[in-house]
């Protein structure tokens, strides 16, 4: 810095209680000591306003003028020619220390040294001998106070309204300005804005922040998303008249070819909330084998090609899911009434029914028209807690259940295994999990693994929707197929550099067996959640198509989606083309078009229900503001690092300008982050502290402030 009145002034403010002399002042300001005579005529001017007093050979300001903090901007680390080296202040368990931002070597401060400074703050200080020779360390200057939010609770001490930090990083008491509390003392966690910064001989303060809406109205962003991404709100009055004219009582016509499956016990599994059931499944031991039944509701009964209905339908092709809320394929008289497999009441359903060996694989399939009572509306908790405890909580009258579900966890066992073995790819991701207080507000966000309840569910479903896939082929009947191609090779090498930062072993990626094993490498690695991710980004995109070409990720030749037709129009054409094929009609080609519509519509609702999800996780994360976060690294960009919350699960991203103790590129070649001085190299994975310092409405993301890599506070 320059040699002017106001850099000497705002110096001299940043650290006011103790003073400082020319020579630390010629330091603070990166100057040689030929400017010592400048720097004195600097402080005569500032003396001349009444504000500046010597004792000691040491320069300060006088009290009462607010304390201000000089700032910087922040450039690669290095030293002043005075030899100032560049820092930032760690606080943690208890203990400060100042972190050389050149040779991250940690300097420790004792508590008085320490008082005027936060966690994250970047200074400028100067080393010098102690006693025994040891290193004393003296801070010249605050470059930049990171932390400008914090979170915490107010409360009366000795008649003072004081504000005390949640985070135990910031361990001080700040005054609270009584002008921003109104007339009532506000209870629970609070935001404060801090307006004065502490000194060695001063406490810190600042002022309430209402707890103002967010600068978003999440029913108008909800409103935008649907918008964007040709989401239908609203059902045509037609559609809903049309719908009003089926009988909601089902009765078995005898002059229908429908085989009556009422008196084998189904049940439904679905979360706790599902309205719409699609499924039910029933199974037996039979000789050393199994035989199991999945019933699906037969939508296409009631939905007529060509109607009002099921041009609606087609129009929308899919049932969106944003967090709290369903816009459905179907109106809700058909999607959550007459199609729905509730609990009690006979419904029309297309079964699948397979005949297993022991080792659960197929070894015949028949597909007909049928009629189910379903016993029992279990949720995957339910079973759940029969896996885990021994224990299903239902009805006396349907405790058999329990031996019936243990045997289909066993027959799923059979069937998973026997697709692990040929290859279908075992990804084990996390899902986002909200949980809501009673008055629908989310109180937390968290990671959730698929259950074994959700595992049972699934084998069947996939075992239905090859053996129908088959059963079409075999019989010559035109569908629309659920085609899943192999990895693009640009994507793969980007994944084995990845593989190669982590010395991690990859195979060569060019069967879906191959990744099992890449998977099976990772399982122990501390990288495993963002290396598992990065295997995910490399698959293409699953495609709804007329010409069968196999599923890359299910290691299936023959796999198209029959099983929910209530929401997902592809299956709603898969049964027709059953049907007809059953009454002995002849089944028209689908065209390509339609193929293609299904597959964008698909992706549109993807996009919705991803875009919608991140405003969630961001209306809830914004009161978090001035928060110290551990992350770790889930995305590299030109621009930063995208860096992930564990608890609460959210993602957020640090800019390059953040990273202030180095000057860092993205090598995407290496996919890896090289500062260009120390030649510290980010990767996918590391894990670092961060302050949460804006909400980034446009992106939907929260903006973090890097302090420290981990393990540095401790090194």
């Amino acid at each position: 810095m320059k040699v002017t009145t106001g850099n000497v002034q705002r110096i001299l403010e940043s650290i006011a209680p103790d003073g400082l002399s020319v020579n630390e002042l010629l330091a603070a300001l990166g100057q040689k000591k030929a400017k010592k005579a400048s720097v004195r005529k600097c402080l005569k001017k500032i003396a001349q306003r009444a504000n500046c007093k010597k004792r000691d050979n040491r320069y300060f300001l006088v009290a009462g003028k607010p304390q201000k903090i000089p700032v910087v901007q922040a450039r690669s680390p290095r030293r002043s020619r005075q030899g100032s080296p560049q820092g930032i202040f760690l606080f943690e368990d208890g203990k400060g220390f100042i972190r050389d931002l050149q040779n991250n070597e940690l300097y420790p401060l004792s508590p008085k040294e320490q008082g005027a400074l936060f966690h994250g703050d970047e200074v400028r200080f100067a080393l010098s001998k102690g006693k025994k020779d040891a290193r004393r360390i003296e801070i010249l200057q605050v470059t930049d106070r990171k932390t400008k939010v914090l979170r915490g609770t107010v409360s009366f001490k000795k008649r003072a309204l004081m504000f005390t930090p949640s985070s135990s990083h910031f361990p001080h008491q700040f005054l609270v300005k009584k002008a921003s509390v109104g007339k009532t003392i506000p209870e629970g966690e609070v935001q404060l804005e801090i307006t004065r910064y502490p000194g060695l001989k001063s406490s810190p303060e600042g002022r309430l922040l209402l707890r103002q809406s967010p600068q978003i109205n999440e029913e108008e962003a909800i409103l935008k998303i649907l918008s964007d991404f040709s989401v239908a709100t609203h059902f045509p009055p037609a559609v809903l008249d049309a719908c009003e004219k089926f009988p909601q009582a089902v009765r078995l016509n005898k002059k229908e070819k429908r085989q009556d499956l009422r008196d084998l016990p189904f049940v439904t599994i679905d979360g706790e909330d599902a309205r719409d059931f699609d499924d039910a499944i029933y199974g037996q031991r039979e000789g050393q084998g199994y035989r199991i039944w999945i019933s699906i509701a037969d939508v296409a009964d009631y939905v007529s090609k060509g109607s009002k209905i099921d041009k609606e339908a087609f129009s929308r092709s899919t049932s969106v899911y944003l967090p709290g809320r369903v816009y459905p394929m179907l109106p809700e008289a058909l999607s959550n009434g007459v199609c729905s497999l509730r609990e009690g009441v006979n419904r029309k359903t297309l079964t699948c029914e397979i005949l297993l060996d022991e080792q659960g694989l197929p070894l015949e399939a028949k597909v007909y028209e049928s009629m189910i009572k379903n016993v029992c509306r279990l949720t995957y908790n339910q079973v759940d807690h029969l896996f885990e405890k021994k224990e299903l909580i239902v009805k006396p009258s349907l405790l058999f259940l329990k031996e019936k579900l243990l045997l289909y966890r066993e027959i799923a066992d059979k069937m998973g295994q026997q697709r692990r073995q040929r290859g279908s790819i075992d990804f084990s991701l996390p899902d986002c999990s909200f949980t809501y207080d009673e008055n629908q507000k989310i109180i937390d966000i968290s990671k959730s693994y698929q259950s074994e309840a959700m595992k049972l569910i699934e084998q069947f479903m996939l075992e239905a929707n090859e053996n129908v896939g088959q059963f079409c082929d075999k019989n010559y009947i035109p569908i629309i197929w659920r085609n899943h191609a192999p990895p693009l090779e640009e994507k793969i090498r980007s994944l084995k550099q990845l593989f190669w930062n982590c010395r991690i072993k990859i195979p060569s990626l060019e069967t879906s067996r191959d990744y099992n094993q890449a998977l099976l490498n990772i399982k122990s690695s501390a990288y495993r959640d963002v290396l598992e991710y990065s295997l995910l980004r490399t698959m293409s995109q699953a495609r709804y198509e007329t010409e069968r070409l196999g599923h890359f990720g299910l290691a299936a030749t023959h796999y198209c989606h029959f099983t929910s037709p209530i929401r997902r129009y592809p299956d709603l054409i898969v049964h027709r083309a059953l049907k007809a094929h059953l009454h002995e009609k002849s089944v028209s080609l689908v065209p390509e078009s339609i193929a293609e519509q299904n597959s964008q519509k698909e992706r549109l609702a993807v996009k919705a229900e991803r875009k919608a999800l991140k405003l969630k996780k961001l209306l809830f994360i914004a009161e978090r503001i001035g928060d110290v976060f551990s992350v770790k690294i889930s995305g590299l960009h030109w621009k930063g690092i995208f860096a992930e919350i564990d608890h609460p699960y959210v993602e957020g991203f640090i800019p390059f300008k953040s990273l202030t103790d180095d000057h860092y590129i993205f090598d995407e070649n290496n996919q890896w982050v090289m500062g260009k001085r120390q030649k510290r190299q980010l990767m996918v994975g590391d894990e670092c502290q961060v302050i949460m310092s804006r909400v980034d409405f446009a992106n939907l993301s929260p903006e973090f402030e890097w302090i420290s890599w981990t393990g540095e506070q401790k090194n």
